[in-house]
């Protein structure tokens, strides 16, 4: 049975209840005790095993959850640990960077979240990092203050440092090996004709940089009713291109379509937006051209224009 860690603010903890019900009536085990978990010393470490141990990691996210330090707390500690994230929008709040390529679940109401989320847990999940949950949890241990602004900048500075420290290791690594083989090959070699030699041939095509090319992307918007939209505007940004940002717009038949100059199957990110209906964030590919999505109307809006 999955299980998951239910993040939120005070303020939404109707929806929270509610949706908790319903994902327990679908057998999916849900860790929402809010009420003791930051209170304590030495809490960080149980916040940060809390999650660790559940499957996935919850969040809703709105303007309320994303002035608190505790929720904030949670979800970067999620990511550190690398968990599966679902996220649930409540309202129209911007997505900070490090959230904003996550494919989000935008459902008004508990019962459409509880469907969106069963279907998103059926994506199969690699298996728990336990050298990066003891990695994460002994960096929370090590926060002394129980404040939750300060545990907050203090469990960031530690996640960011730990970034910094094994983000060369693996190249480090290879430099190393690359470096004790030519070692071993100059002894050789010098054994036999000590005259200088030319230097190493170049690196094997699995070093070379993947080719960056215009590709296309392309695909159709539409409403509740499957009805094409037009006049959608879409914002295509990618968190392996920081630089990127390109506009467009649907047209009259809900279509949209443009190159992007990028490598093979780069991800992209689509935040598309239109007068009357809730915005989308989507997560795709360059080279997918049949990505097709919906958005939620408003009620209050007419849109029959």
């Amino acid at each position: 049975m999955p299980s998951l860690f239910l993040s939120y603010a005070r303020e939404d903890e109707a929806f929270a209840k509610a949706l908790e019900e319903g994902l327990r009536q679908a057998d999916i085990a849900v860790w929402r005790d809010r009420t003791h978990l930051h209170t304590g010393e030495r809490w960080p470490k149980r916040l940060g095993e809390a999650i660790a141990e559940n499957d996935c990691f919850l969040l809703l996210w709105s303007k309320p959850s994303s002035e608190s330090n505790a929720v904030e707390l949670e979800w970067t500690t999620a990511i550190a640990l690398k968990k599966l994230v679902l996220l649930v929008l409540r309202d129209q709040t911007s997505l900070p960077a490090s959230l904003a390529a996550i494919h989000a679940i935008d459902a008004p109401e508990p019962a459409w979240a509880v469907q969106e989320i069963l279907t998103a847990l059926k994506q199969p999940r690699l298996p728990a990092d336990q050298k990066r949950n003891t990695a994460v949890i002994e960096r929370l241990a090590g926060i002394a203050s129980v404040n939750e602004a300060e545990v907050l900048e203090e469990a960031k500075a530690e996640f960011e440092q730990s970034r910094e420290s094994t983000r060369f290791e693996p190249w480090h690594t290879w430099l190393g090996s690359i470096a004790a083989v030519f070692s071993i090959i100059g002894v050789v070699w010098g054994m036999w004709n000590p005259s200088p030699q030319p230097p190493p041939g170049p690196l094997g095509p699995e070093q070379i940089e993947p080719r960056r090319l215009a590709r296309p992307l392309s695909g159709q918007i539409q409403d509740d009713q499957n009805h094409p939209l037009p006049a959608v505007q879409i914002l295509f940004t990618s968190r392996e291109d920081p630089a990127l940002s390109i506009k467009d717009h649907t047209d009259k038949d809900g279509r949209y379509s443009v190159k992007i100059e990028g490598i093979e199957r780069q991800e992209i990110q689509l935040r598309a937006s239109k007068e009357c209906y809730k915005q989308a964030y989507k997560t795709t590919w360059l080279g997918n051209t049949d990505f097709t999505f919906k958005l939620k109307g408003e009620g209050l809006c007419d849109q029959s224009s």
